[in-house]
């Protein structure tokens, strides 16, 4: 075949080039046998890397040809029909965590079949599909490593004939920086350098990754802007900083006229030892405005816990917006739920609580029963429609289908019937990402009242056509696919009505993309990024499948929705119940323990424990896990070494602390034994010497008390020092009102006569351990006035140090942060705490 493209004699071959990313792809160079351009040897940092074909860095995927022009131009041939033939790289490519863009320069002689494919070690796919065009150039696809990783690059195919090729002039992977630039539009701010003031002894410099802060550290210096608000409302904010080590900076929020503060000095942005840039930490926050404030200065301060010869810092994000309820916007939420699966409907509750959100369960109609069913089997018996030829297929071949047109008919009636002013319509599968409330805010705020349709979440199958901006949403277009969280207005209800009556495509392929298509086409929008998924991972409306591959292809950052979704239940998960024969001769001692995204710090909890612990007990350990993501389930399950005790491993859905403690209770309470003591403790604490479970255990017995509390005096200033008067090893520091969670003592028959922690009452977090332990006052395991704790306990017990202290705190809702913080819920929450009698709780599920 003759070479496309001249190359003049004597010049050097030109060979495909990807852009290097740091000092990864030097390793591949070496790898390879190459020269780096320094005379040397020494590595240097170069712009791109040079890929000599003779070393055959790409490599054919299945069943195709690979040519390699003097030009440097790869050409690949197709050799099989289906599946996906194409090239990729020969050699995996070490890429730290990060986002990046894959570019391929190139083209096809086919349209709308080639496209760039990036591919991590797990062979999951990276990638959205963006198709390669018929005249050459870039294409770029995003994608994101969650951790640092190799990868495979290349250019695949689909729906190809035999001999479809594509010609590949370069391939380019760039890392994307850390900033994003929105446009401020109503009362939603991006702020920007521009918007910065320095406060105190600080200069702010400009920079692609967003605004460096650096301050000397006299007072708190830091940066501030002055944002116009609306007196009395809810306002969201999200920040993305990078703190330089040492310094710890706070979020600052005061009314602009007055100074007077409106929020805490506790949201807090550490550094990190080993970053010497500093790690970025994402924040998601909300607070209430006063209603004389109009102004406020809202901004980031250095604080005076450290003093380092200059405070640095950089802003790459920060937004406020004016907070939205869903609820305030539409008129009724409708969830579509079968009859039969009131079960996963319980599960769209839980998550809708959480924003404060009312829904409402609409039966689906099931087409796979009765007339439903039989109606759709004569619809599969009739001719062939235009869009049943073009699709090589009825195309509402699944009884399922059927059934929800049916329901999306039923719930529009329901909504003219109601004078709807607009409606929200959810699939029981919908997922709200973390942070909801401020992107839905942001959202809104930036449409205004320009919209009759908002997709909060689609399945954009392809991207070819999309267009993005420095707006949160882009339009729909005919690959954009899926239902399961949309919201509409009622200029559309009858549009969408008559379309769905045709009963000739599924919804969102149907009725749905004729309206966003049609008439509406410049009102529609699809939130960018989503703001709703889907968990495809769930039967039910749709079949299952897997959600990392999908969400990759959909453009879904797992990242921004809750862990383990795919896995909720309503009830705790059993991950794992090691096997261990107890000794019926010893004492039973039960060791529970809670954690979320701490690995390391229950690593030195278990460590401790396993060395201090006494050997000659039957020892229990349960550990019940918030649903963390930083490997702590995979090591205790996968790696941790077991050794003479019985290890329980309980998954939460992180629903807080009285939810995982009520799990733990739960456990033990049905257990076939009767420990001797119980244990409870945080992750944060640590055990110093052997004896301390047998000096608790005789302390129990002894005194009669069996819920004694441990008081750290590093942690808690003690409010007195008193010796009981029942046994003389025990010493109170604090009432039971002031009492300290991380660590106490339980029995089979207090359990039994207290019950579980109040969920209800101290929902999220907050006071609920408190509230136990008045309840077991109440029952005589303890004093109320005089809370009482083993003699030199901190000498077999500590815990981990205020300094370099790792929080636990997820991102609290509009809502949530209502109901734990507000005036009046803590006000409620102390009339509860004090209320005599209080003592026995159910079960929360």
């Amino acid at each position: 075949m003759e070479p496309r493209g001249d190359t003049p004699e004597g010049n050097p071959k030109k060979t495909p080039k990807i852009v290097k990313i740091g000092l990864n792809w030097r390793s591949i160079a070496r790898n390879k046998g190459e020269k780096t351009h320094s005379e040397n040897n020494e590595v240097e940092v170069f712009e791109e890397f040079s890929i000599d074909s003779n070393n055959w860095l790409f490599e054919k995927n299945q069943n195709s040809e690979i040519i390699i022009h003097d030009d440097g131009v790869i050409e690949v041939t197709v050799l099989q029909k289906g599946s996906t033939p194409g090239i990729k790289s020969q050699i995996p490519i070490p890429l730290k965590k990060g986002d990046y863009i894959l570019t391929a320069v190139a083209h096809a002689d086919a349209e709308s079949t080639f496209f760039p494919w990036a591919m991590d070690s797990s062979k999951v796919r990276l990638t959205p599909t963006v198709h390669i065009p018929t005249q050459e150039e870039p294409v770029s696809v995003p994608f994101r490593l969650d951790r640092e990783g190799e990868i495979i690059v290349g250019i695949l195919c689909h729906r190809q004939e035999l001999g479809d090729k594509c010609y590949i002039s370069s391939l380019h992977i760039s890392q994307v920086n850390n900033s994003s630039k929105q446009i401020s539009k109503g009362r939603f701010h991006a702020l920007t350098y521009l918007d910065f003031i320095p406060h105190q002894n600080t200069v702010l410099e400009e920079s692609s990754n967003g605004t460096i802060v650096r301050s000397k550290p006299i007072s708190t210096p830091g940066t501030y802007a002055i944002v116009p608000v609306k007196p009395s409302s809810e306002m969201t904010l999200y920040t993305k900083v990078s703190v330089v080590y040492p310094s710890v900076a706070f979020l600052y929020v005061a009314d602009a006229k007055t100074g007077r503060e409106i929020i805490r000095r506790n949201v807090i942005f550490e550094s990190q030892e080993d970053s010497p840039s500093g790690e970025p930490t994402e924040l998601f926050s909300s607070f209430t405005l006063p209603r004389e404030t109009e102004q406020i200065r809202v901004g980031i301060l250095f604080s005076t816990v450290t003093e380092p010869e200059a405070h640095v810092m950089t802003i790459h994000n920060f937004e406020i917006s004016q907070y939205h309820n869903l609820n305030d916007i539409v008129s009724e939420a409708y969830v579509l739920n079968l009859v039969e699966d009131n079960k996963k409907f319980d599960i769209c509750e839980r998550q809708a609580s959480r924003f404060g959100l009312e829904i409402t369960r609409w039966i689906a109609e099931d087409g796979r029963m009765g007339k439903n069913n039989l109606d759709w089997i004569r619809y599969m018996e009739q001719p062939w429609s235009e869009i049943d030829e073009k699709l090589g297929r009825k195309a509402i071949d699944k009884p399922g289908a059927w059934g929800y047109l049916l329901t999306m008919k039923a719930i529009f009636e329901d909504a003219i019937a109601k004078k709807h002013k607009s409606i929200a319509v959810f699939d029981d599968d919908f997922i709200f990402s973390k942070s909801f409330d401020h992107s839905f805010s942001r959202l809104l705020e930036v449409l205004e009242e320009s919209w009759d349709i908002i997709y909060l979440g689609a399945s954009q199958w392809l991207w070819d056509d999309v267009s993005f901006s420095n707006q949160p949403y882009y339009s729909p277009d005919e690959n954009t696919n899926g239902s399961f969280a949309v919201i509409y207005r009622n200029t559309v209800f009858q549009e969408i009505l008559d379309k769905i009556e045709e009963m000739s495509a599924p919804f969102d392929a149907g009725a749905l993309r004729k309206t966003v298509m049609g008439e509406f086409s410049d009102s529609s929008f699809v939130a960018h990024p989503n703001l709703v998924i889907a968990n495809v991972e769930k039967t039910g409306i749709r079949e299952s499948r897997d959600q990392i591959e999908f969400s990759k292809r959909f453009g879904w950052d797992l990242s921004n929705f809750p862990a383990w979704f795919t896995k909720w239940n309503l009830e705790p998960t059993i991950m794992l119940e090691s096997e261990h024969e107890p000794n019926l001769n010893s004492p039973q001692f039960v060791t529970a323990v809670t954690t979320i995204d701490r690995k390391e710090y229950l690593e030195q909890f278990i460590h401790s424990w396993n060395k201090s612990r006494d050997k000659s007990a039957n020892q229990m350990l349960i550990v019940a896990d918030d649903g963390s993501t930083d490997g702590t389930l995979e090591w205790l399950c996968d790696e941790l070494e077991i050794e003479d005790y019985k290890l329980v491993v309980i998954r939460n859905d992180s629903l807080g602390i009285a939810r995982q403690t009520n799990s733990i209770i739960d456990y033990i309470s049905n257990l076939h034994f009767r420990p001797d003591a119980i244990f409870m403790c945080n992750d944060d604490i640590r055990f110093l010497k052997k004896g301390w479970d047998n000096s608790y255990s005789r302390a129990m017995s002894k005194s009669g008390y069996d819920h004694l509390v441990y008081f750290n005096p590093n942690w808690k200033e003690p409010s007195h020092s008193e010796e009981s008067p029942r046994f003389s090893e025990l010493q109170s520091s604090c009432t039971a009102r002031d009492a300290m969670g991380c660590f106490y003592t339980l029995t089979p028959s207090l359990i039994e006569r207290l019950g579980f922690f109040d969920e209800d009452s101290f929902p999220v977090r907050g006071h609920s351990h408190v509230d136990y332990t008045l309840r077991a006052c109440r029952l005589e395991a303890n004093d109320t006035q005089y809370l009482y704790d083993i003699s030199g306990s901190n000498e077999l017990i500590g815990m981990m140090m205020r300094d370099g202290y790792k929080r636990t705190h997820r991102t609290l809702s509009v809502w949530e942060r209502k109901i734990s913080t507000s005036d009046e819920s803590l006000a409620n929450r102390e009339s509860v705490l004090l209320t005599e009698g209080r003592t026995f709780i159910p079960r929360g599920w």
